[in-house]
């Protein structure tokens, strides 16, 4: 149900011999407005002449962040008027009922919470396909792209338990298949995450989650090597420090491994071995524009207009990563850390980018500085978009 639109009082204030509401006719016929309902009801964007404006409409007036509408008490400026003539000649909607008081309150303090959920992409669909049909699935992609998030989601949907690793060099045996440890006088075995996923296979439906899969020990990866070959219809952990054989059903133990690509990287190229054991690959990238600025306002609550700004950034950046002036990307992650401190921090976007993302990216001098020629571009970066 739409809400009635009060017309603007005019009051007659005029300029060049002319009511601010025959300028906002003109107006019209040379701006481009935006219905921004979606990042927050009753608000729309005019842009004219390299100028942009919010006009909001709260069900019962209206208001404009113009220096001009600031000024004065009463009446409505130009860039309200063309936002009203626009509605009256259909060209745009009307905002929808605004919801009551105590569901406006509800909305604020949630709008002010970052929502982690909801991965968007095709990936989702895949590696749901991929889980239905007992296959294991290897997640490829640059590192932000949300491989982690989607794993969890979709484990917590379809189910399964939810076993992780996270991949490193320094991967010890007791963290992947498990090793003695002394405890007071006698010394016991302990499970690593692989020899539990297995024990809890045997009842109920697991996945292990092995992150950043690139990066483990050969030695570990060669364990892996033996048992993602299934027999009979079972998976099989043969553990040779213990002698105990382990059995899990092929469809209640899913293996997804994620990886991120690029010299930057990786530092242990997989085997080919291993990569058949995952059936499934599918490729992650990062969003296009719209939809990567549409994330950032659904779950920041950030106004369209700077999230299109912060993506134009993060897609200027990872162009200068292609042509080696970078090392690692700026990534959906790290624009939503930056929109929430733009949000809930009061920050301008400038200043919340040196505290949350800029000194990540750019190298250091051999005295442990960081790299002035990588800063000055970044921040000139910056200051050229915003």
């Amino acid at each position: 149900m739409a809400v009635k639109i009060v017309e603007p009082k005019d009051y007659k204030y005029s300029t060049k011999g002319g009511s601010r509401a025959s300028e906002g006719r003109e107006l019209l016929s040379r701006a481009e407005i935006y219905d921004e309902s979606l990042a927050a009801p009753g608000t729309y964007r005019i842009v004219y002449d390299g100028k942009e404006h919010l006009v909001t409409y709260n069900g019962s007036s209206w208001s404009c962040d113009c220096e001009d509408q600031r000024k004065r008490a009463k009446g409505g400026c130009k860039h309200i008027w063309a936002v009203y003539w626009a509605i009256k000649d259909g060209r745009l909607e009307p905002p929808k009922e605004l919801p009551k008081k105590e569901e406006k309150r509800a909305k604020a303090s949630a709008k002010a919470e970052v929502k982690a959920e909801g991965f968007v992409g095709p990936q989702k669909g895949q590696l749901i396909t991929a889980l239905k049909l007992n296959k294991n699935a290897l997640l490829k992609g640059p590192t932000g792209t949300g491989k982690t998030v989607l794993v969890r989601e979709v484990a917590k949907e379809l189910g399964y338990k939810l076993g992780y690793i996270a991949g490193s060099e320094s991967l010890q045996d007791i963290d992947f298949l498990g090793a003695f440890v002394k405890k007071g006088d006698s010394i016991e075995w302990v499970d690593g995450k692989l020899t539990k996923a297995f024990r809890l296979a045997q009842k109920t439906r697991v996945i292990l989650f092995i992150d950043e899969i690139n990066r483990i020990p050969s030695k570990h990866l060669n364990i892996l090597i033996g048992v993602m070959n299934p027999s009979g219809g079972k998976y099989t952990l043969y553990n040779h420090l213990t002698g105990e054989e382990l059995k899990a059903p092929v469809e209640n133990l899913r293996f997804i491994g994620a990886m991120n690509e690029g010299g930057a990287y990786q530092v242990h190229p997989l085997d080919p071995a291993l990569m058949r054991r995952f059936e499934s690959k599918i490729q992650f990238y990062y969003l296009p524009a719209d939809l990567e600025a549409g994330l950032i306002v659904k779950r920041t609550g950030l106004s369209r207009r700077l999230a299109e700004k912060m993506v134009k950034v993060a897609n200027l950046q990872r162009e200068a990563v292609k042509r080696g002036e970078y090392d690692f990307p700026l990534d959906t992650a790290s624009l939503l850390n930056w929109a929430e401190m733009v949000v809930k921090g009061g920050l301008s976007p400038e200043e919340a980018a040196t505290c949350t993302w800029l000194y990540g990216l750019v190298g250091a001098e051999m005295d442990g500085t960081p790299n002035e020629e990588q800063v000055a571009g970044l921040k000139k970066l910056i200051e050229t978009v915003f």
